[in-house]
């Protein structure tokens, strides 16, 4: 997971507005602006909330919580400041994330049951330098809203209609392998199998663990979760959030599972 602080517990909010006043902060930002993402703790949806920290925010950061974070433990707003990827793998010159499901079948004693979810492929082209946050976020409401005005107004973006954007932004996990071998980054056909199902597998069972003391303890109890996990163009995976109200549905019905597993509910 990358370096992720609480803003509305005093101790990470301390040391996070320590970090972004610091001279090593300021020299970084000079050659790499974007160093973290803000968004909401709880309780957001369809990427309301998200933003990169640049001059213009970390200003009102400060004006709210002091420079020193004085105000921290005082204030208490929902925020989370996260490290920013700065090396993200892309797909055709475009961001992209991976969306994982769990089914908690039990709390007690602990059940849970992994399920491949999907790729989130951007619709707008990445480019680092640019503020503009449908460049960085890969949620699936800012792609819809691009799709939808384009089918609404008969049009094309970016040289594709509706559909072909459909068909570039949600790829299945087989896709995704497929991708990197005919792009020469792997050699491993193998690869989803022996790499990157057990990467999620370990990182759902990682995180449901260290929630499950949270967790209301009825045997009759069950949730249903969605994790965020992107990728670095080194082929390595991070955590980035776990979605209580996930969702699973999508113009392609055929990469889910949505209405087998409500049935079996």
């Amino acid at each position: 997971m990358p370096e992720t602080f609480r803003l509305y517990n005093q101790k990470e909010c301390k040391e996070f507005f320590k970090i972004i006043n610091s001279d090593e902060y300021k020299n970084a930002i000079k050659t790499h602006p974007n160093q973290y993402i803000i968004k909401v703790g709880s309780d957001s949806m369809a990427a309301s909330g998200v933003y990169l920290l640049d001059e213009e925010e970390q200003k009102k950061l400060n004006d709210m919580y002091g420079k020193r974070g004085h105000m921290c433990g005082i204030k208490k707003k929902n925020l989370i400041a996260q490290k920013y990827l700065p090396n993200p793998l892309l797909i055709k010159g475009r961001k992209f994330d991976f969306r994982i499901y769990t089914y908690v079948a039990s709390i007690d004693p602990m059940i849970v049951y992994y399920r491949d979810g999907f790729l989130r492929i951007s619709v707008v082209k990445y480019d680092y330098d640019s503020n503009d946050r449908k460049q960085h976020l890969t949620n699936q409401a800012v792609s819809s809203k691009i799709i939808k005005e384009t089918r609404e107004k008969n049009t094309t973006y970016d040289g594709m209609t509706a559909d072909e954007l459909v068909e570039l932004s949600y790829w299945s996990y087989e896709k995704f392998t497929q991708y990197l071998v005919d792009e020469g980054k792997i050699d491993d056909p193998s690869w989803l199998d022996t790499y990157l199902r057990p990467l999620f597998k370990k990182i759902t069972y990682h995180y449901m663990k260290m929630i499950q003391p949270n967790l209301r303890k009825f045997p009759q109890t069950y949730d249903f979760y969605g994790f965020d996990v992107m990728m670095t163009d080194d082929l390595k995976g991070y955590f980035i959030e776990i979605n209580c109200q996930a969702g699973h549905s999508s113009p392609k019905p055929h990469l889910f599972w949505e209405t087998l597993l409500m049935e079996r509910i």
